[in-house]
């Protein structure tokens, strides 16, 4: 793993939520960091980098996961 000399490390549980699109992010080690992140470059929580990573990692993890994004298969991340 690698260290930066200003980072921390920081354990997170992420899951997809089907009903609003969206991949859950959160924390254990708060009680208040939870968020989502979509494939939606227009919406506030729209990070379609971000959103194809934590995809294919569920996918890879065979945990339920959003289908191949076109931003993913553009940038070689599809793993279908």
């Amino acid at each position: 793993m690698r260290s930066e000399p200003h980072g921390t490390l920081l354990t997170v549980s992420i899951w997809y939520e089907p009903k609003t699109a969206c991949i859950k992010i959160a924390s254990p080690d708060t009680d208040w960091l939870i968020t989502t992140v979509n494939d939606n470059p227009e919406s506030e929580r729209g990070h379609p980098n971000l959103f194809g990573k934590l995809a294919r990692y569920l996918r890879e993890k065979d945990k339920p996961a959003p289908p191949c994004t076109d931003y993913e298969r553009r940038h070689g991340l599809d793993t279908e």
